[in-house]
């Protein structure tokens, strides 16, 4: 079954059942218009077949709105199957009850329904709270509230580090007290320092594509680094994956980036780590071979990642000063790229790579 567009999706399973003869669909508010096709089988169906109904929304007006259907005589719901565009929820028969919905506290008239309106302007406002963060990710609350989430930096596992601001008010989110620690095991958010994620030095974090509110983040345990999982919806922590041991050389990693469906990081013995989104697992024969030198800045790493064409490049400061290099790694061979046999330059000695993104 494919998604679509401002349209509800579902699968049934028929019994001899003539596919023109579907239930009505109805619809709010009453302007708006919907349309109802049926893909994978012929009409008349099969016994047995499976079919893939798709509801496509237009919405007239702004405002609230919700699509139920019921299933037709003759046709059983294949559990599971539901679909609906981001920004709806849908809703699975019950027992006793053969009706789907979705609904949507906020459409816009003439819109898709893909996304609301651009988020305005929010006034400058001086908040302090009480750690050193960059890097905000913003989260739009089911009410209408703007936050900036961000992660302290360089801070050890049991430190409180994460924070949440109301943009509104430049007041701590509803839910303290902040800071939040951050944990490997999935669930709530804790108190105090009960941590066991460490941050890294210069934080780059990637949404979910399929659940923007899921935010993956480069992670420390004191035994392993990997990717961390924060769910700014629930909100709480959403899990933790070791890629590579700690230990000698390997101490922390560089933040993380997205590229092909999977996220990549540099460790700070130059080796990359690779980990898949859709998987929610470490990639096959990952680490790779190192494409930087060993770079230790009092434990973090010394530099940041950047893709361009499918490549990703890192830069990185050596262990004990030197000259900053760029490294290029190339995702299809899983090696260094080619004519990069080795790292180049990027500047004179003594040149540092804080945080200088390197494309």
């Amino acid at each position: 079954m494919r998604r679509r567009l401002q349209a509800m999706v579902l699968a049934t399973a028929l019994a001899a059942s003539a596919l023109s003869s579907a239930a009505p669909v109805a619809a709010q508010p009453p302007v708006s218009t919907l349309t109802k096709s049926v893909q994978g089988v012929s009409d008349p169906a099969s016994h047995g077949d499976t079919a893939t109904w798709v509801v496509a929304y237009h919405n007239g007006t702004p405002g609230a709105a919700t699509i139920t259907d019921t299933i037709g005589a003759g046709q059983a719901y294949v559990p599971g199957s539901l679909q609906v565009p981001p920004g709806w929820t849908g809703t699975e028969p019950a027992q006793g009850n053969p009706v789907v919905s979705a609904t949507n506290p906020n459409v816009r008239n003439g819109g898709t329904a893909r996304a609301n309106l651009l988020t305005p302007p929010i006034p400058a406002s001086a908040s302090s709270t009480g750690g050193d963060g960059f890097s905000p990710l913003l989260q739009r609350t089911p009410d209408g509230r703007l936050q900036a989430w961000n992660i302290y930096h360089h801070l050890s596992f049991a430190n409180r580090k994460l924070m949440c601001t109301d943009l509104a008010t430049s007041a701590p989110c509803p839910g303290g007290p902040w800071p939040k620690p951050l944990n490997t095991t999935p669930g709530p958010f804790g108190t105090g320092d009960t941590g066991d994620i460490a941050s890294p030095l210069e934080p780059q974090y990637v949404r979910d594509p399929g659940t923007p509110s899921k935010i993956y983040y480069s992670a420390v345990t004191t035994t392993s680094i990997g990717v961390g999982c924060l769910d700014l919806a629930a909100p709480g922590n959403c899990g933790y994956w070791p890629l590579m041991n700690r230990g000698g050389q390997t101490v922390e990693l560089a933040g993380l980036v997205a590229l092909g469906g999977n996220l990549y990081g540099v460790a700070t013995s130059g080796h990359v780590v690779c980990w898949t989104i859709a998987s929610q697992s470490a990639c096959g024969a990952q680490p790779y071979a190192p494409i930087v030198p060993y770079t230790n800045n009092s434990g973090y790493y010394f530099g940041a990642l950047a893709t361009a064409g499918g490549k990703l490049f890192a830069s990185s400061t050596p262990a004990g000063g030197g000259t900053a290099v760029m490294g290029c790694f190339d995702p299809a061979t899983t090696s260094a790229c080619a004519g990069w046999p080795s790292p180049k330059p990027l500047g004179p000695s003594g040149n540092s790579t804080y945080n200088a993104y390197t494309v």
